[in-house]
């Protein structure tokens, strides 16, 4: 894996680079050539950039007669690069944020179907609400075994007065 210092290195080696400094530095004109692929070998023959493999830090030299036009032409080397790493970062960040954006927007939709079809399934199974549908069929079985409890208090109660053969037992153990 290269190190952030041979990326740097590469992104000034790069052709994107040679190519604005020589329109910057209007080179073709300067060097006497026609060709921009020209222009572009003579500015890397007179540019030298390295990586100090201990420290990592870059060396970039650039060669002229004008010491002036040497030192602006290093300057815009670095000023490139640090133009492309954020355009680079800013780019890399915005494809992250429309990847959430369209997952956010896929996800939204299929929660949206699924709304639609556990309505459409709550409908025609009269499940209105499953949490207070449960909590009804708790409470009627509470109710439920606390009347047949009472019933069979009352079964037993009247046991004791009559005999199996009375109405009010048959028609408390009917109901049981």
């Amino acid at each position: 894996m290269k190190s952030t210092s041979e990326i740097f290195v590469g992104i000034l080696t790069s052709r994107t680079v040679q190519d604005k400094l020589v329109q910057q530095f209007e080179l073709r004109k300067f060097f006497g050539v026609r060709r921009m692929e020209d222009a572009c070998k003579l500015l890397a023959q007179r540019t030298d950039i390295s990586v100090d493999r201990k420290s990592q830090i870059i060396t970039l030299t650039v060669t002229d007669h004008d010491a002036k036009r040497a030192a602006a032409m290093g300057n815009a080397y670095v000023a490139e690069l640090n133009r492309l790493v954020a355009e680079l970062s800013t780019s890399s960040a915005r494809r992250e944020r429309i990847f959430l954006e369209e997952r956010l927007k896929a996800v939204s939709q299929d929660l949206e179907v699924a709304e639609k079809d556990f309505s459409q399934f709550s409908s025609k199974n009269t499940a209105i609400d499953i949490k207070e549908q449960g909590r009804a069929m708790v409470e009627t079985a509470a109710t439920l075994q606390g009347q047949y409890i009472a019933a069979q208090s009352e079964l037993e109660g009247l046991k004791q007065i009559y005999t199996d053969n009375n109405v009010r037992v048959r028609s408390v153990r009917a109901r049981i």
